[in-house]
């Protein structure tokens, strides 16, 4: 019997195939966190307030998976269309830095890298149909860190490529057994 296939999990492998890219790229690894914008939030402070350093380098750059997301199973029982509301890639900034310098620093040499490299893995996993993906992107310079009563997108001040509405049919293997 196959084992299920969740799209998180393929979310997942797509960031660890682009982490595998971009490595020797920006030298730095893509730490991917899935969840609400809460979820989101608490994770970063608990990896932030860690006294190990590995554990708060492993913060940024991020791949952050914004969650609850339909997903839609009315074409065919094999396939479903999902619409992520919203992907956030993001690195660490100085706030300081104007415009440019921010694009020169982060979204140039780290997210652009990450983003691009993203869409061609989303096209290579091989529960995903299609090449292209539908979607909206934001380049966000300098997010500013939520306010702790209002949880928001992030606890550091950050510069961000944000996806939105991104459109990705997967193959439906969790719901096909395989015969006894």
């Amino acid at each position: 019997m196959n084992e299920p296939l969740y799209i998180v999990d393929i979310m997942q492998e797509v960031v660890a195939s682009v982490d595998v890219i971009t490595f020797p790229l920006i030298g730095k690894h893509i730490d991917f966190i899935p969840g609400r914008s809460s979820q989101i939030i608490k994770k970063l402070i608990e990896l932030g307030t860690s006294s190990k350093l590995e554990t708060k380098a492993k913060k940024y750059p991020l791949f952050a998976l914004f969650m609850d997301f339909p997903e839609n199973n009315t074409q065919t029982f094999y396939h479903c269309t999902v619409k992520f509301p919203k992907i956030s890639i993001a690195n660490f900034t100085d706030h300081n830095w104007p415009v440019l310098t921010k694009y020169a620093n982060n979204f140039k040499p780290i997210l652009y890298p990450i983003y691009t490299n993203f869409l061609t893995q989303l096209s290579r996993h091989k529960n995903i149909v299609g090449v292209d993906f539908p979607h909206i992107k934001w380049d966000r310079p300098g997010v500013q860190p939520a306010d702790p009563s209002k949880p928001s997108n992030f606890n550091d001040y950050v510069d961000a490529i944000e996806i939105n509405n991104l459109d990705i049919t997967f193959k439906q293997v969790r719901f096909c057994k395989q015969p006894n």
